[in-house]
């Protein structure tokens, strides 16, 4: 399957800024946010609002977020923070469609697509009843815990991180991976 991935860029957005552009893409069910903090990587839900609430129903404080990456099935939004006096935060949003996000699209012709699974780390834990309806959470014992924007995770499941890999040809002939978009979360019950 040939195609077009088409990649907006952008620099000097604040986080609160692109996610608020993001906001207008999303389907109904919202999308789901991978913040890495200096403190901690945790998952969030996208609002279209622009609002990004926590696992336990509380506002995500964007202070500390050094990369977002929030996605759905249709695109993902990629977003680095530049700590640096010119603020010049880099933003990328990746998609199989043609978006009005602002810039205009660069796009990377693909001759292949292959899907990826990723494991997240954790099984179900049984105290998932405290969280809003719409979380579980994940547990280890060497780690920790991890809440994720996913219902019916039971006890000893596990969750996958479904993404996509877009195969490009270039120059020399050789073939690679261009690109990877992250799709979605997925109960493992097996």
């Amino acid at each position: 399957m040939s195609g077009t991935l088409f990649v907006y860029t952008d620099h000097g957005q604040s986080l609160p800024e692109t996610l608020a552009a993001f906001a207008k893409t999303l389907p109904a069910s919202g999308a789901v946010a991978l913040l890495y903090s200096p403190a901690n990587c945790m998952f969030a839900r996208l609002a279209s609002d622009s609002s990004l609430t926590d696992g336990e129903g509380n506002l995500v404080n964007l202070a500390r977020v050094y990369e977002a990456r929030v996605f759905h099935d249709g695109a993902e939004l990629r977003w680095l923070n530049d700590p640096g006096p010119d603020q010049a935060h880099r933003t990328a949003v990746l998609s199989d469609n043609a978006m009005t996000i602002g810039p205009t699209a660069a796009p990377l012709a693909f001759i292949d697509t292959l899907p990826q699974t990723y494991l997240l780390w954790g099984e179900g834990w049984s105290g998932n009843n405290r969280l809003p309806s719409a979380w579980s959470r994940l547990a280890t014992a060497r780690i920790g815990k991890l809440d994720v924007p996913l219902a019916g995770v039971s006890a000893n499941n596990r969750v996958l991180l479904h993404a996509v890999e877009y195969l490009a040809e270039y120059e020399d002939g050789n073939v690679g991976v261009a690109e990877e978009r992250l799709l979605r979360l997925e109960v493992n019950r097996g």
